[in-house]
């Protein structure tokens, strides 16, 4: 093999290596997720939050949402939303379930979870473990629970991933 041969050869070699350590021009993957959160007085409140990477975890799509939120890291089961905004409980000052009653009702920061057949769960993980993925909604509604049996308040229908992310 003649020298040019050689050079064209190891010039090829050397810009593979440079293509395998370099990223993917499309490493920086900007996904969008729906943040819903209901107040005590019934009013709902919505923010789309932009995120690197294909996916969050929902107690980070709170904290980044700029919602100032408190929470107790503590617990043995994940974190505790005390306080989203000024409504809830003041922690460390209170304990994080200041509002629970013994026996009766305990109000509480509610988490629901938007399916994409256009109905909110109640969150069957909590929001450390749950997976947020680009399209998703979460929501989180204070639960004034007085009474137990109430029904549990859920988003309007009307708040969707486009009317909150458009």
């Amino acid at each position: 093999m003649g020298r040019a041969a050689i050079l064209r050869h190891a010039g090829v070699a050397s810009l593979w290596v440079l293509a395998a350590c370099a990223p993917p021009a499309s490493s920086t993957i900007r996904s969008r997720a729906g943040l819903v959160v209901g107040h005590g007085d019934g009013s709902f409140a919505t923010t789309c939050v932009i995120f690197e990477g294909s996916e969050i975890s929902g107690e980070e799509l709170l904290r980044d949402s700029g919602i100032p939120v408190s929470l107790d890291a503590a617990n043995p089961m994940g974190s505790l939303v005390c306080a989203i905004g000024d409504e809830g409980c003041d922690f460390p000052r209170q304990d994080c379930l200041c509002a629970c009653r013994g026996s009766g009702g305990c109000s509480y920061w509610a988490y629901f979870n938007w399916a994409r057949e256009g109905v909110w769960n109640y969150g069957s993980l909590g929001a450390g473990q749950r997976r947020v993925r680009d399209g998703d909604m979460d929501a989180w509604i204070w639960l004034d629970r007085a009474h137990p049996s109430d029904d549990l308040p859920t988003p309007p229908v009307e708040i969707s991933f486009e009317t909150v992310c458009g």
